[in-house]
């Protein structure tokens, strides 16, 4: 399976084609801890190709530094949500086969 993730391009006024458009990343829902420190947000990836997307999550501090990668399968990750405690990420993922509550820890795991 060929894994829709981010395209390195860089977009000049003549080259801002729809398909190098396609290739960005569109930033979509996001939550912010209990405690205001941190932002979790998805990020959605466009194959023209493939014509599917691919969302996956990151995790960045409030002041937009130190983003993070937290999630690489091959299924969607949407709707994430910190716990109360802010301890941890929840998020709906069609990893078994339906949309299910998932959790993780804030480095992924």
């Amino acid at each position: 399976m060929n894994l829709i993730h981010v395209m390195t391009a860089a977009l000049t006024l003549a080259s801002a084609s729809p398909e190098a458009l396609w290739a960005m990343g569109r930033i979509g829902t996001f939550a912010v801890s209990p405690d205001a420190q941190k932002i979790v947000y998805t990020v959605s990836y466009y194959s023209v190709q493939q014509n599917k997307s691919h969302t996956v999550l990151y995790l960045m501090d409030a002041d937009g530094a130190n983003p993070t990668l937290l999630t690489t399968t091959a299924d969607n990750e949407s709707e994430p949500a910190f716990t109360p405690d802010g301890q941890k990420i929840t998020f709906l993922s069609s990893n078994s086969g339906s949309s299910q509550i998932w959790e993780m820890a804030l480095d992924g795991t």
